[in-house]
């Protein structure tokens, strides 16, 4: 039997996920020329996802200046972190600590733009994390017209694929699109009861839920 045909679809399984990690890279090449460096639009709402400490102060210093709502989504601890930051006064912050994940983040961002009738919104995170975040959220909010800009909280660096956490996020991106695929097929972790969702909105705002 030939070489070439002894193993057909081993050899298209392998140029089907190299056309992938082209396409990835095109699409992460494409984010971060467009954030160096990227002017911030008007918007309607600013978002922050959990992770990297720096992300919520850049958020809220945004919101702020913009005089816009802040909504951040992460950890429970992550939530109760941003809680204690929020200066006297400011009562347009939704802090939501139910995610543990970019993916969880990105439905509970959209559920919550949606909801609100926000049309731009803002994404604040990390460089390294803007592509697998902007990519999520918008995929969440396809098809409704809303638009969604990033605003990273540092700069791209000059050599960024030579960036550790770069590649880690590379990883990161598969991971969350086997679990767009489970959920889109109904295998993913269930949905939230609303009653059971945490908001908490800076006093003397009123409390807020979304559904989940």
């Amino acid at each position: 039997m030939d070489r070439k045909t002894r193993f057909p679809a081993l050899r298209m399984g392998l140029a089907f996920l190299s056309l992938l990690f082209l396409a990835e890279g095109g699409y992460v090449f494409w984010v971060f020329r467009n954030l160096s460096p990227y002017p911030v639009p008007d918007c309607d709402v600013v978002v922050v996802y959990g992770g990297e400490a720096r992300r919520f102060p850049a958020a809220l210093r945004l919101a702020q200046s913009l005089r816009k709502p802040l909504y951040m989504t992460g950890a429970p601890d992550e939530a109760a972190a941003a809680r204690k930051q929020i200066p006297e006064g400011f009562n347009q912050a939704t802090l939501d600590g139910t995610t543990l994940t970019t993916d969880q983040n990105a439905r509970r961002a959209a559920a919550f733009i949606r909801s609100g009738g926000y049309k731009r919104a803002v994404l604040v995170t990390s460089w390294f994390h803007e592509p697998r975040a902007l990519f999520l959220t918008r995929l969440y909010l396809w098809g409704t017209g809303v638009q969604v800009e990033p605003d990273p909280v540092s700069p791209v660096p000059s050599g960024w694929w030579r960036e550790g956490l770069f590649w880690i996020e590379t990883a990161k991106f598969w991971g969350s699109l086997g679990r767009v695929l489970l959920h889109s097929i109904g295998l993913g972790p269930p949905a939230r009861e609303a009653g059971a969702v945490i908001l908490l909105c800076q006093a003397p705002g009123p409390s807020s839920r979304i559904a989940p």
